[in-house]
C-alpha cells in the first residue's frame, strides 16, 4: 500500500513549494521545472538544490508512511476504515487515476492549495467509469489523503526550511496573470473544440514564443484547429505494415484532443524501437511539431527523417522553409543544397527542378541574380521537359507556369521588360487554361489571381495605366470571392490585401485619392490582422511595413506632411528589426533603405536639414552596398540614383551628387535597361546639374 501512496509524492513538493514562495514558470531553463510525468507532479531542479529536494521526498514519505490513516479519519467526507477493502482499493487505484487525470501546477495554483478542491478536479478529469467517480467512499479516500497531504506540506516547520532552500520564485504572480486573460482563452478553446485544458498548455507555451501575449487567442485557435483537422485526416497505409498503420491511429485519436505531448510521444517511442519505418514517424512527429509551432523541434525531427530515408529530398525541402521561416538563410540554403543532392542522387527530375527553383529564390533574397538566374532557368528547362513528356499532367503544368513567373520576376529586376512581358504572358496562357478546365480549383483560380497581378505590375513599369488597372481589378475579383469563401485562410487574405494596394497606388497615379485611401486602408487592416496573428512570421510583417508606407505616401499626396510622421516611423521601425535579424537579406535590406529616405523627405519638409542628411546619408549606405554587390540588378542602381539626388538637397556638394546619379542613369539608359517610365531622369538629371550651384 505505502509504494502506490508515493505517487503523491510530487503533489506535495508542489502544495510545499506553494507556501515556500513560488515556481516561475518563466524561468523553466532546466534549473527549476515542474512537469507531468506518469500522473506524479516531479520536480525538476538545479544540481545544487537537489540536494535539498531529495530531503524533502523522504520526509514527505515518511510523514505519508506516518499520518494517511490519521488523514483518512481527520479529513474524510465520510466513515472510512483504513483496514477496508473499499479503501485498499481505492489507493491501488490511486496512481493510474493521477496518470490519467494529467495534473500540472496550474492545478495546485487553481486549488490554492486547498487538497479537497484539488480532490475535485482531479476526479472531473476521469472517465465516468472510475472507481472515484462510481464510489463515494473512493472519493471520500481521495479527498481525505489529499486534504492530510496539502496540510502537511504547507503547514510542517520541518518541511519549511527545506522548500525555502529550493528559492522558488514568483509562481502566484504568474499564474494569475495568466488567469486574468490567457486562461480565458484557454477555456474558452475548451468549450468550443472540447479539447482538455492539460493539452492546450503546451501549445500555448509554445506559441507564446511566437506571439504578443495580446494575439494568443487566433493563433492558439489555428493551431488547434489544424492539428484536430490532421486528426481526421485518414492514414495513408502506403506500403506500411498494420503495426504502423495502427500507430499512426492512435497518433489521430491524440490529435482529435489537439494532444501534441501524447501524439509525439507515442511517435518518439516506436521510433526507438523499430527500424523500419522510422523515417515515416519522424516524418508524421515533424508535421505535428510544426503546426504546434515548435519550430526546432519539427526541425530535428524532418533532420531525422531525411537521415532515415536518404530517397526523400521533401524532408530537406522542408528543413529550408522553416530556416526561411526564422530568418535563416544559410541554414536554407544548406537544407536546400542537401535536397537537391538527394533528388540528384535517386533520380527524381521533377524534385531537382524543385530543389533549383527554391534556391533561385533563396538567391535573389541573398542579392545574388547571377546564380538566381542560373538556377531559375534550370528549373524552367526541367518543367517544360517534364509537360512535354505528359501535356495532360495538369500539376506539371502549374509548375511550368510558376517557373514563367519567376524568370519574368528577376527579369524585372534586372531591367528586362521584354523577357518579363513574355514570361508573365506565357504563365498567364497556362493559367488561365487551367482554371477554366476546373472552375472550382480555389487553387487555380488563385494562380490565375497572381498571374492577372503580374501582367499589371509590369504594365505599370512600361508606363501603360489602362492596362494595369485592368488587370488589377481581374485579380482583385478573384481575391475578393477567395477570401469569402474562406474568411480564415490567411494566404488568401494576404493576397487581398496586396490586390487592394495595387489598386490603391493606380488611384493615386490617377489623382483619385480617396479611391486610394479606400483601398489602402483595406489593405492595412488585412496586414495587421495577420502580423498581429503571428509576429513570427517575417513575410507579414514586411506586409504591413509596406502597408504602412502606403498610408504615409497619401499623406504626403494630400500634403499631411504630420501625418504622414507616424505609418512611415512604423513602417521604418519593422524594418529596422527585419533588417538586424538577418544582415544577409538583401530586400530587407533596401526596404530599410527606402523607408530612411522616406523619414528624410519628411525633415527636409519641416526645415531639419541635418536630420534629413542623417536619414538620407543611413539610405546611401544601403543603397550603396547592395549596387556594388550586385551591379546587373537595375533596381538597385536606381536606389542609388534616388539616394544621390535626395542627398543633393542636403549637402553643399550638390552638384557632385546629381553628376554621380546622372552617370548612373545614362549607363543604364545605354544599356537599355533603364525602365521606360524612368527615361524622363536622364533630362531632368541633366537639367539639375546645369542648373545648381557649385560649392563656394
Amino acid at each position: 500500500m505505502l509504494d502506490k501512496l508515493k505517487c503523491l509524492l510530487g503533489l506535495g513538493i508542489s502544495a510545499g513549494a506553494m507556501s515556500a514562495g513560488a515556481l516561475d514558470i518563466s524561468l523553466l531553463q532546466g534549473s527549476t521545472q515542474l512537469l507531468t510525468h506518469a500522473g506524479n507532479l516531479a520536480l525538476t531542479v538545479s544540481a545544487e538544490s537537489k540536494g535539498a529536494l531529495g530531503d524533502i521526498e523522504r520526509s514527505l514519505f515518511s510523514i505519508i508512511a506516518r499520518e494517511h490513516k490519521n488523514w483518512l479519519k481527520q479529513f474524510a467526507g465520510g466513515p472510512i476504515s483504513d483496514d477496508a477493502v473499499e479503501t485498499g482499493q481505492a489507493i491501488d487505484a490511486l496512481p493510474d487515476a493521477l496518470a490519467k487525470a494529467q495534473l500540472s501546477l496550474q492545478d495546485v495554483v487553481d486549488a490554492r492549495g486547498d487538497g479537497a478542491t484539488f480532490a475535485d478536479t482531479l476526479i472531473e478529469r476521469l472517465d465516468k467509469e472510475s472507481l472515484f467517480r462510481t464510489s463515494q467512499h473512493a472519493a471520500n479516500v481521495l479527498q481525505a489523503l489529499l486534504s492530510g497531504l496539502f496540510h502537511e506540506a504547507r503547514s510542517s516547520a520541518r518541511l519549511q526550511p527545506l522548500f525555502t532552500s529550493l528559492q522558488f520564485d514568483a509562481m502566484h504572480k504568474r499564474f494569475d496573470q495568466v488567469d486574468a486573460g490567457q486562461r480565458a482563452i484557454l477555456d474558452a478553446l475548451h468549450t468550443n473544440y472540447g479539447v482538455p485544458i492539460e493539452n492546450l498548455r503546451p501549445i500555448f507555451e509554445a506559441v507564446k514564443h511566437d506571439f504578443p501575449e495580446g494575439n494568443f487567442q487566433s493563433a492558439l485557435d489555428e493551431a488547434v484547429a489544424a492539428l484536430i483537422e490532421q486528426g481526421k485526416q485518414p492514414v495513408d497505409v502506403g506500403n506500411s505494415g498494420a503495426d504502423i498503420v495502427r500507430i499512426l491511429e492512435l497518433v489521430r485519436e491524440k490529435l482529435k484532443k489537439a494532444d501534441v505531448d501524447g501524439a509525439v510521444g507515442l511517435l518518439r517511442e516506436e521510433r526507438q524501437s523499430r527500424a523500419l519505418d522510422s523515417a515515416r514517424l519522424a516524418r508524421e512527429e515533424a508535421k505535428i511539431l510544426k503546426t504546434a509551432y515548435r519550430w526546432q523541434e519539427a526541425l530535428d525531427a524532418y533532420q531525422d527523417a531525411a537521415r532515415l530515408d536518404p530517397t526523400r529530398p521533401g524532408d530537406h525541402y522542408e528543413c529550408g522553409d522553416i530556416h526561411t521561416h526564422r530568418g535563416d538563410l544559410e541554414g536554407a540554403k544548406a537544407a536546400l543544397e542537401a535536397g537537391k543532392s538527394c533528388a540528384e542522387n535517386n533520380g527524381l527530375e521533377r524534385d531537382i527542378g524543385a530543389a533549383f527553383d527554391r534556391l533561385g529564390d533563396l538567391a535573389i533574397a541573398r542579392g545574388d541574380l547571377e546564380v538566381a538566374q542560373q538556377s531559375l532557368q534550370y528549373a524552367l528547362d526541367t518543367a517544360e521537359g517534364l509537360v512535354k513528356s505528359d501535356p495532360g499532367n495538369a500539376q506539371w503544368q502549374r509548375d511550368l507556369s510558376v517557373s514563367h513567373n519567376k524568370i519574368g520576376n528577376l527579369a524585372i529586376a534586372r531591367g528586362d521588360l521584354e523577357t518579363a512581358k513574355k514570361a508573365y504572358q506565357d504563365a498567364l496562357g497556362i493559367r488561365d487554361r487551367l482554371a477554366k478546365s476546373d472552375p472550382g480549383n480555389a487553387g487555380w483560380q488563385r494562380d490565375l489571381s497572381v498571374s492577372h497581378e503580374r501582367i499589371g505590375d509590369l504594365a505599370v513599369k512600361r508606363g501603360d495605366p489602362e492596362v494595369a488597372e485592368e488587370a488589377y481589378q481581374d485579380a482583385l475579383d478573384i481575391m475578393v470571392r477567395l477570401a469569402k469563401s474562406d474568411l480564415g485562410n490567411a494566404g488568401w487574405q494576404r493576397d487581398l490585401s496586396v490586390s487592394h494596394n495595387k489598386i490603391g497606388e493606380l488611384a493615386v497615379a490617377r489623382d483619385d485619392l480617396e479611391a486610394a485611401q479606400r483601398a489602402f486602408q483595406d489593405a492595412l487592416d488585412i496586414a495587421d490582422r495577420l502580423a498581429k496573428s503571428d509576429p513570427g512570421n517575417a513575410g507579414w510583417q514586411r506586409d504591413l511595413s509596406v502597408s504602412h508606407n502606403k498610408i504615409g505616401d497619401l499623406a504626403v499626396a494630400r500634403g499631411d506632411l504630420e501625418a504622414a510622421q507616424e505609418p512611415f516611423q512604423a513602417s521604418l521601425n519593422i524594418r529596422d528589426r527585419l533588417a538586424k535579424s538577418d544582415p544577409g537579406n538583401a530586400g530587407w535590406q533596401r526596404d530599410l533603405s527606402v523607408s530612411h529616405n522616406k523619414i528624410g523627405d519628411l525633415a527636409v519638409a519641416r526645415g531639419d536639414l541635418e536630420a534629413a542628411k542623417r536619414t538620407f546619408k543611413d539610405a546611401l549606405d544601403i543603397a550603396d552596398q547592395l549596387a556594388r554587390s550586385d551591379p546587373g540588378n537595375a533596381e538597385w542602381q536606381r536606389d542609388l540614383i534616388i539616394s544621390y539626388v535626395k542627398l543633393s538637397q542636403v549637402e553643399q556638394n550638390a552638384v557632385g551628387r546629381l553628376q554621380q546619379a546622372l552617370e548612373i542613369a545614362e549607363r543604364l539608359m545605354g544599356e537599355g535597361r533603364l525602365a521606360p517610365r524612368d527615361h524622363w531622369m536622364v533630362d531632368d538629371l541633366k537639367q539639375r546639374v546645369a542648373t545648381t550651384s557649385q560649392p563656394s
